[in-house]
Order: C-alpha cells, then sequence, then structure tokens
C-alpha cells in the first residue's frame, strides 16, 4: 500500500494520504462523498481487519493530472489556492488531526484574510484529488468554451450603462488600440495608473484634431474604461508586467514562482530521488545499417539517496534534456520486471522492487529549470530541487554511480573511448564499434541489477538501528528495511498517465496518407472512421511522440487517449528511434545529393542533344521553300498521313528472299498480280497470325 493508492472497501472508496510504518500509523480519506475528514487508523490493526476486502481501483481523478492546457483563470485559482495552504500542508501528520488542523486554519485565515471553510475546502480538494497541485484546479474545464472570446451580434455584450449614451460595441480594431497603448505607457518603469493609459487611449484614438485651434475634440461614440480594464486583464499577464515595471533581475528575485525547496533531510526510501545525465564511454552502431557509427549515447541514472538503489535509468540519443530525463522517470514508474523483459532479461519483481514516484527530485539546473517542468510539480505533486552550478557533489550518490559503471563495461565492450588516445601510434576506436542500442542497453541493465543486488558500500554511514537489525550496506538491503522501519514516500501512478503527461508535444498534419509527423504517416481505425483522412483541407493536430520509438504517437484529449501507428507508407522505419530514423534520413540525403550532380550532367547532354535535333529539323525546312499555299498544304494532311503509312509499311515489311534463286533473288509477281498492274504487297501483322492460327488448327485435325 502507498501513498495516492485508491481502493474501495465495500461501497466506500478511499485514497491513502499517508503511511508510517514507525508509527504505527495510516490516514485515509473517502474520495466519494464531499463533506469529509482524514481518518487516522492503527495501521497494523486497519490491514488486519480489513486487508481482505481491499478492492483496488482506478483513481478517478487521473485524468485531471492529462489537463495540459488549463486557462488562465484556472491557474490563478490554483495558485491562490496552493498559497494560502503550503505553508501548512506538509505538516504531516499533524494536519490530519482535528485539533491542530484548526489552529492552522485559523492562522492561515488571519494571515490571508480567507475564511475558514474556505481553507479547508482547499486542503480537502488537494487531499481527495491525489495530493498535487492540479488538485486545486476549479472544474471550469468541464463547461463553457475555455479561451474564447465571446463574439457580440445584435446586443452589445455586458451590463448596461448608466450613461445616457449607447453601449459602445467593441470591434477587433479597438483591442489593437487597447494593446498598443498598454504596451507603450503601462508596461514600464514609469508605473503609471491604467486610468491615465485610458485617457492616452482616447486622446490618441478616439479623438480628432481641430487644424484651425489645435485642440483635440472626443468624438461621441468610444470604449468606456470599464471595457479597457477587463481586456487589459485578458491582454496582459501579470508577470510580463511585472518584468517590465521591476526589471528581469528584480523580478526573478521578488516575484518569480518559488515551486521547490532545498531538502534538509532524507526520511526513507522514496524521499528523494537524484538524477543525471553523462555521455557513455562507447561508440555504437546502427540497428538498421550495423556498418554506420551513430556515436556515443546519452546514459541517465536516477538514484534512491536513501538506499543508494538505482530506481531507473535512459540510453539513448537524446541530448541531456527535459525529454530525456522524463524517458529516465518513466522507468522509474514502471514495473521492473516488465522493464527487463523488453531486453530480454528475466527477474523477479523481488529483485527490483522499485515502481512509483519520490516526493522530490534533485537534478541539475539543465533539465528541471525548463517551463516545462512544472508539469512533475502540477501533474504528480513532486517538488524539484536543482543543485547549483558546478556543484556535482551535491549530487554524489548518482555521480558515483556513472563511475561503477563505466568501468564496469568497459573490459566487455567494443568501441570503447580510451582516457589516452594517440592518433598516429594508435587505431581508430570507434572504428571497432560493434554493439547497437539495444544490446548496450542489455549490457547495462545487467550491470544495474548486479550493483542494486550484490554492491557492498563500505562509505554508507548505517545508524544504530540498522546494526541492531544487522542491515547489509547493500541497495536492495537498505531499501527493504527502509520500506519496513521508515517513511514509505514512493507515490502511485500509472505508467501510461505518467508518460502521456510528460511526453514531449509536436504538431501534425492531416493528408490522403494518414497524419504526417516528422515526414512520417500515422494512422488509426478511430480517426478513419471518423473521416480524418479524405480528401478534404488539411488540418493540424498536436501530438505526443515517444523519441526512443517512431512506431506509435498521441492525440490525448480531455475525454480519451487514441494511439496511432506507422502506415504502409512508412513501415521501412517501424522500431527505429527517433535519432536512428534522422541519421537514416540524413544518410539518404546525402546519397541523393551525390546523384545530383551526374543526373543533372546527364540531362543538359540529353537537351544539348534534343536541341541539335530540332535545329538539323528547321535547317532541312528552311532549305526546302513549299510550292503549296497555306490552304493547300492544311488539306492535304491525310492524304499525305496514308502515303508516309504505306512507306513506313515497306520500310517495316521487306518481301521475304525464296531460298530456291540463286543469288538470292525476290520471287516474281504472280501473273493475276501482273494482270492487274499490282506489285509485291507483304501481309500486315493481323493477316499472319491469322494465318499462323489456321495452319496450327489444320495440324490438330490431321493428328485427330
Amino acid at each position: 500500500m502507498l501513498v495516492n493508492d485508491v481502493f474501495r472497501i465495500e461501497e466506500d472508496l478511499f485514497r491513502v494520504l499517508w503511511i508510517n510504518v514507525e508509527l504505527d500509523m495510516l490516514v485515509l480519506i473517502r474520495i466519494d462523498i464531499g463533506t469529509v475528514v482524514p481518518l487516522v487508523f492503527t495501521y497494523s490493526k486497519w490491514v488486519g481487519d480489513n486487508g481482505a476486502m481491499i478492492v483496488p481501483e482506478q483513481d478517478p481523478y487521473e485524468g485531471l493530472r492529462l489537463l495540459m492546457h488549463p486557462t488562465s483563470t484556472q491557474i490563478d485559482r490554483r495558485d491562490n489556492a496552493w498559497n494560502v495552504i503550503k505553508d501548512f500542508v506538509h505538516q504531516e501528520p499533524e494536519v490530519y488531526f482535528k485539533k491542530t488542523r484548526v489552529k492552522m486554519l485559523k492562522g492561515a485565515s488571519d494571515t490571508h484574510g480567507v475564511s475558514q471553510r474556505t481553507l479547508y475546502n482547499y486542503l480537502k480538494s488537494y487531499w481527495q484529488k491525489g495530493k498535487c497541485l492540479n488538485a486545486l484546479l476549479p472544474s471550469y474545464h468541464k463547461s463553457g468554451a475555455p479561451g474564447q472570446n465571446r463574439q457580440a451580434k445584435d446586443k452589445v455584450l455586458g451590463r448596461p450603462t448608466d450613461d445616457s449614451r449607447k453601449n459602445y460595441k467593441l470591434a477587433e480594431q479597438d483591442k489593437k488600440h487597447f494593446k498598443a497603448v498598454l504596451d507603450r505607457y503601462y508596461k514600464n518603469r514609469k508605473e503609471v495608473s491604467l486610468s491615465w493609459v485610458y485617457k492616452k487611449l482616447l486622446k490618441e484614438f478616439y479623438s480628432s484634431r481641430d487644424e484651425q485651434t489645435g485642440e483635440y475634440i472626443l468624438s461621441n461614440s468610444y470604449p468606456s474604461e470599464s471595457q479597457f480594464r477587463y481586456w487589459s486583464k485578458k491582454l496582459l499577464s501579470k508577470a510580463s508586467v511585472l518584468r517590465a515595471r521591476k526589471g528581469n533581475e528584480v523580478f526573478d528575485k521578488d516575484y518569480r514562482e518559488t515551486l521547490s525547496t532545498a531538502a534538509s533531510q532524507v526520511n526513507g526510501p522514496g524521499d528523494i530521488f537524484e538524477i543525471d545525465a553523462t555521455l557513455a564511454d562507447v561508440y555504437l552502431v546502427s540497428r538498421a545499417n550495423r556498418n554506420e557509427i551513430v556515436g556515443r549515447p546519452t546514459l541517465y541514472i536516477v538514484t534512491d539517496v536513501f538506499s543508494r538503489m538505482i530506481v531507473g535509468f535512459y540510453v539513448g540519443f537524446e541530448h541531456a534534456s527535459w525529454i530525456s530525463a522524463c524517458l529516465a522517470l518513466e522507468s522509474v514508474v514502471e514495473d521492473k520486471s516488465l522493464l527487463c523483459q523488453k531486453y530480454g532479461v528475466s527477474i523477479q519483481e523481488s529483485e527490483w522492487p522499485v515502481s512509483g514516484l519520490p516526493q522530490k527530485i534533485l537534478a541539475d539546473g539543465a533539465e528541471l529549470k525548463s517551463y516545462s517542468s512544472d508539469r512533475l510539480v502540477s501533474l504528480f505533486g513532486i517538488e524539484t530541487l536543482n543543485a547549483a552550478p558546478y556543484r556535482a557533489d551535491w549530487k554524489g550518490v548518482v555521480e558515483s554511480k556513472f563511475r561503477l559503471i563505466q568501468q564496469s563495461f568497459k573490459p566487455y565492450v567494443e568501441g570503447y573511448v580510451p582516457h589516452k588516445f594517440n592518433p598516429r601510434l594508435d587505431s581508430d576506436y570507434r572504428l571497432d564499434a560493434t554493439l547497437d542500442i539495444d544490446q548496450f542497453t542489455q549490457i547495462v541493465l545487467e550491470l544495474i541489477l548486479s550493483y542494486n543486488n550484490t554492491q557492498w558500500i563500505d562509505s554508507y554511514d548505517r545508524t544504530a538501528q540498522m546494526l541492531a537489525d544487522s542491515v547489509s550496506p547493500v541497495p536492495i538491503e537498505l531499501w527493504r528495511w527502509g520500506m519496513a522501519k521508515k517513511t514509505g514516500a514512493l507515490r502511485k501512478v500509472s505508467v501510461d498517465s505518467f508518460r502521456l503527461g510528460l511526453l514531449p508535444v509536436g504538431r501534425a498534419t492531416t493528408s490522403r496518407s494518414g497524419l504526417s509527423f516528422r515526414g512520417l504517416y500515422y494512422s488509426a481505425p478511430e480517426l478513419v472512421a471518423k473521416g480524418w483522412f479524405l480528401n478534404v483541407q488539411s488540418k493540424k493536430v498536436e501530438v505526443s511522440y515517444d523519441p526512443r520509438s517512431v512506431s506509435q504517437v498521441y492525440i490525448v484529449n480531455d475525454n480519451e487517449t487514441i494511439e496511432l501507428r506507422l502506415t504502409d507508407r512508412s513501415r521501412a522505419f517501424s522500431g527505429l528511434s527517433l535519432y536512428e530514423y534522422q541519421q537514416v534520413k540524413k544518410v539518404y540525403r546525402a546519397e541523393k545529393n551525390e546523384q545530383l550532380h551526374s543526373h543533372l550532367s546527364q540531362y543538359v547532354q540529353t537537351d544539348a542533344r534534343i536541341e541539335a535535333i530540332i535545329q538539323d529539323a528547321k535547317q532541312q525546312k528552311r532549305t526546302q521553300k513549299s510550292p503549296l499555299t497555306k490552304v493547300e498544304q492544311l488539306s492535304g494532311i491525310a492524304s499525305n498521313r496514308e502515303k508516309e503509312r504505306q512507306e513506313e509499311r515497306k520500310r517495316t515489311f521487306k518481301p521475304t528472299q525464296s531460298s530456291g534463286q540463286a543469288g538470292g533473288q525476290p520471287n516474281e509477281p504472280k501473273e493475276h498480280e501482273q494482270s492487274k498492274g499490282q506489285g509485291f504487297k507483304s501481309p500486315n501483322k493481323i493477316s499472319k497470325l491469322i494465318k499462323s492460327r489456321r495452319e496450327t488448327k489444320g495440324e490438330n485435325d490431321d493428328e485427330k
């Protein structure tokens, strides 16, 4: 049983909020009713009484994590709710006891000016919907048309005005005027008021200047200040205004969101995971063509700080980035027996018993400082920590794993990068590359399993309780002891939910050949049934893709996820990674460019020969002047064609020579042909075929 697990007992649906085996405490909450409070139990007694009745259930709020594009209003409401509860929501287990919780709510109410009922509603929503930031989102995505502006028709939008003038009907040009004055006068260091900017708007766009007096005369029809203020909120973001008014340095120091904090201690397995990447010291070959050297792969390692267990990894050709970090974290969530099975390695679940997300992740600033990394916080409630630049010792646990694994595979692999290489004396080690990415991944996987289950860590500082329990400083033993005696902090999440929540996103286009993405074509029966690929106007679609395999992409909507597979047009690239596919295309383009010169040279020669033929024909026509008029030339086309056809027949069907005549003289014409004044006439193709068919039929009749 892990934090965030959802299960049913009879008719009641529960979520696990907190577990501490050492304190023998379990905290649950009902998620199928509105009026609820946390339920605190003695862990051992509750499991003994109810363990047999537990039925695991699908998390009904899992789709909330896949809400990829909440509106700005939803984000503001979410962040405001988080700001008033963040100071006490992590004070576990104290926050789960009513007496202590009431004091916390009262203190927050006095500080933020929010009622205790509202604070508890925020807290209840956070607990019931999965203990993540997105649990505080208002459910606006289920109704209305978020992100779409209302269009005024006959009636003017908004409440009626008290002015005797009619309400002003805004047009798109008015909004452009709003944007212009806001950018010019409001987003600067002078920090003027919106009222002052509104007056500048009226002067510049809704007034005319009298040429005689030079005075500005305000027109009778113009937007109200309320309309201007309303659209100011829509056209400007708080961050852009603060950056423009305070400067980037002050904004980053005093106003930027601070969603991560430094870890002060490690409470148990799953509390903090460290993640880092390096280039592996080996050159690999392509799976598509083993004569192609594809370079050095990126190696990501994810390590649990408490137990030193390697809990996830990534081997591939993506550079160290947010994308490859997500792929490494996905392996953390996966069932390890299924993960190993992909690479032909069979293990028991007990050999690698890690499947879940941690409370915090410590990484370099490169990966987790991207804007996309905020999704780890908002979708899964993971706190992200960034080490200072040039301080690899802050991630000493994971850094040591690189040295260990690189040294371990060095004796086995071909194409290993030596530390000392003399290009004049030594053979080029890159030419020794033999392994492809799958084979190298198998080697890394075997080394990880060996490390987790056998590596004795002399430097591990065991506690007195560990020594009393005779816990060996081996990662698997430390993990098992920590899960049994310390706080099990892993968060349960499905692999599909995690993958779709964090996979990179790209733009694809519909066509008759399928959904086109990066030169590949995909299809799905659901989309064919909807007529997506008919010969109609194409459209742009947002897809999620996995860089490790181009075999499929995903379309993620609020209500469904559609998997698209490669069509027959792109079947040659099935099973390749995105990097390998790009390499194949690169080689193809290089070969095409090499052939282009010879093809163009041949075309130039062909063009020259055709031009010579045409010039010769023109010269012959100029030397033979026709005595006929234009009308006579045109009227004789039919007879001229017949004459040319007879000449063509004579050239094609020449008379055969008689074998009985000396010198091979041609046969004399028959008497009746001479009497008629006719010469020799060669048979056409059809008469030959008829004669041959008759002779064949006669032979068959004789046989009968």
